[in-house]
């Protein structure tokens, strides 16, 4: 009997929807769609890679990435290796990250243009270009500045890494 009078002596209450918290209808809400994804890093015992969990992010082994830090300072990274779970929209890689100054450079007023990516750490310089013919020794004129092919470092089939001197025009 004490549970009935509880049970009548409580008001009702009407469920709340969206447009009594938002102040609109669901069918006036603008569809937003992800452009740009989001990615997680997550630190390894090797100072320069990275676990990274992706999402709306497709990655491919070998290529070459831009990301920026919290002070949105461009880093280069380099995807080795990418793992996915078919049933899983979270995509798992291993990402090498590299320190130093990003710039990009790029051909321009000519019949084949090139765009290359020159990391600077301290005195070492390293190129990124796709792959191509070229001589060590090699001078690439770029619109910023001249780069000349010292070392190959890396060879992929998405990128070439030279270690490269810089000659200001």
């Amino acid at each position: 009997l004490v549970k009935e009078q509880q049970q009548t002596l409580e008001p009702e209450m009407d469920k709340v929807d969206s447009a009594d918290i938002w102040g609109y209808k669901q069918e006036e809400q603008e569809e937003i769609k992800v452009q740009f994804g989001a990615m997680k890093l997550v630190e390894t015992s090797q100072s320069l890679f990275f676990i990274s969990e992706t999402m709306e992010v497709k990655l491919l082994p070998g290529e070459l990435f831009i990301c920026f830090d919290m002070s949105l300072q461009p880093i280069l990274g380099v995807i080795r290796h990418v793992e996915r779970e078919q049933s899983s929209v979270i995509q798992k890689s291993v990402l090498e990250l590299s320190s130093g100054n990003v710039s990009l450079l790029q051909q321009t007023g000519v019949v084949t243009w090139m765009v290359g990516i020159l990391l600077s750490n301290g005195a070492e310089q390293h190129l990124f270009i796709a792959p191509g013919k070229y001589k060590l020794g090699q001078v690439l004129k770029f619109d910023q500045v001249d780069i000349v092919l010292e070392r190959l470092v890396e060879l992929s089939p998405e990128f070439m890494c030279y270690a490269v001197s810089v000659r200001e025009e």
